[in-house]
């Protein structure tokens, strides 16, 4: 048995509560590396996530958002996310996306990368069919090669629990803003 209080301690048990799954190993045989996207708007990935707490209404914001969509670009990895009541909204989430941020921009998506989640299919995938944005999914249980999109849910999951901590309520309050466009980078800043 280690002494606790002892620096150099080993705690197996916190070593295996700690862990992290292996990392993916992305180099495969005769593969080449996928180019990242060139300009802005050019590769969005995205996600949903699922709140342990639904958030509360608060001075007449809407509430009772259940889930929430992250949609990330890859060429300067600004992140906006947006509150789902249900899965079946991310549809239009996406679409109010596109008619908010991408379009008074200037820009077009021509890539969406995202898991194989059924939120992702029917009207989902007809409206990137009509409107010609490819649909990228990575394989299913494959988290890592949705890496981009999952560790935007990472931080944010993070400064949602502690948010939640330090106002000492289990209820998830003004986290799932509208769109929140602060770069992934400095969220992690933040968390830390």
């Amino acid at each position: 048995m280690n002494e606790p209080h002892r620096k150099d301690a080993f705690c197996p048990a916190c070593a295996v509560a700690k862990g992290r799954i292996k990392p993916y190993n992305k180099k495969r045989k005769g593969k080449e590396k996928q180019p990242r996207a060139e300009k802005p708007f050019e590769c969005i990935h995205s996600d949903l996530m699922q709140a342990s707490v639904p958030s509360v209404r608060i001075n007449n914001a809407p509430g009772g958002y259940r889930y929430s969509i992250v949609f990330v670009d890859e060429f300067t990895r600004m992140c906006w996310r947006c509150g789902l009541k249900t899965k079946d909204e991310a549809a239009q989430a996406f679409q109010m996306f596109i008619k908010t941020v991408v379009m008074p921009m200037g820009y077009r998506i021509y890539k969406l990368k995202c898991d194989p989640g059924g939120e992702f299919s029917g009207i989902f995938r007809e409206f990137c069919r009509n409107n010609a944005i490819e649909i990228h999914q990575s394989p299913a249980a494959a988290h890592q090669l949705n890496g981009i999109a999952e560790r935007a849910n990472g931080v944010h999951a993070e400064m949602a629990r502690s948010m939640m901590i330090g106002t000492k309520t289990n209820k998830m309050v003004v986290l799932v803003l509208r769109y929140s466009h602060i770069p992934i980078k400095q969220f992690a800043h933040l968390s830390e």
